[in-house]
């Protein structure tokens, strides 16, 4: 029996042509997991399995994410995804293009063209604008201008210290890396070992991997202009519109509340999947009078520190209790 004919029964997985997520929280969840075959299973299933699994949860993530572009479907009907044949794996129609969605990445420009253009004139003008001053963004902008190092670049970073994750403001004693030395490093910086009072086995503290690109920026020059240059620091982007082949970018000073505009042929998104906090409310919180905690501002919490504190505890939504 085939995996499309087991996922289809409905006495396992009831009503299986709807599209109901929540149906994994129901109490047949276990029986629909021991059905559930999409990689196969026993010794000869699939080898990729927690590759394809960890894909499919980036995927997602990245596409659904606070800020993510819309999606619209385009020439796409149902007939294109309906199972008609199976081998081995369910097909729909033969003569069918497949599944093609087109994605919106900003709003509709409300004004006119003319106004466009003249708030283009007005916009600081560059060569690529990236935003994000993480590790996608740091070396995205090195290899760039390792190319072309007369580029006019420019790297936009919300918070007042690069690095992402790894940035300075997140970083706290306990936290260390889940990559090893001689790994996390660009190719063209090595990284010295850290002492082995802060490493485990070839684990160490993330402060490491903090002043390594701290170091990165710094040494990183092109054109008289090092990486750190480039980065505007706690700079918002509010808008992102393309009118007439340049991408036109409005971001807010986080200090002084003021606006300024900006344009470039060539954009990059780099802000990662760890940026904006996602704080679920919790059944019964107005009555809880500890605090919660996400985990992206856990590095400047003092809630350790706070002797009234007896635990502090970490959810799956990766918020920090305290009790």
């Amino acid at each position: 029996m085939t995996a499309y004919f087991q996922h289809t029964d409905p006495d396992v997985f009831s009503d299986p042509d709807r599209f109901v997520p929540d149906r994994w929280l129901s109490p047949d969840a276990p029986k629909m997991a021991r059905n559930f075959v999409l990689f196969s299973r026993g010794s000869r299933n699939c080898i990729g399995m927690n590759l394809a699994t960890a894909e499919i949860n980036f995927m997602l993530t990245a596409l659904f994410r606070p800020g993510a572009p819309k999606f619209e479907l385009f020439e796409t009907g149902e007939t294109d995804v309906v199972a008609v044949h199976d081998y081995i794996v369910p097909l729909a129609r033969l003569d069918s293009k497949g599944f093609d969605f087109s994605a919106l990445w900003y709003q509709p420009n409300p004004h006119s063209q003319a106004a466009a253009m003249s708030q283009a004139e007005d916009s600081a003008s560059y060569d690529c604008i990236i935003v994000g001053a993480g590790l996608t963004g740091i070396v995205a902008a090195q290899r760039l201008l390792q190319a072309h190092p007369e580029t006019q670049l420019v790297i936009l970073e919300r918070d007042y210290c690069l690095g992402g994750v790894w940035g300075e403001r997140r970083n706290y004693p306990s936290f260390w890396s889940q990559w090893t030395h001689g790994i996390a490093e660009f190719s063209d910086m090595p990284m010295e070992r850290p002492p082995p009072k802060d490493c485990m086995h070839d684990l160490f503290r993330a402060k490491y991997t903090t002043n390594y690109l701290e170091d990165y920026v710094n040494n990183m020059s092109h054109s008289g202009k090092t990486l750190r240059d480039r980065i505007q620091f706690n700079t918002q982007v509010q808008s992102i519109r393309k009118t007439n082949g340049q991408w036109n970018v409005i971001c807010l000073d986080v200090n002084t509340n003021s606006q300024r505009s900006m344009c470039s042929p060539k954009l990059m998104m780099a802000n990662g999947q760890a940026s904006i906090p996602n704080v679920p409310h919790f059944a019964g919180q107005e009555y809880y009078s500890g605090q919660i905690i996400h985990s992206i501002d856990f590095g400047q919490s003092d809630i350790v520190q706070d002797q009234s504190i007896e635990g502090v505890y970490k959810n799956e939504s990766g918020l920090f209790t305290g009790a």
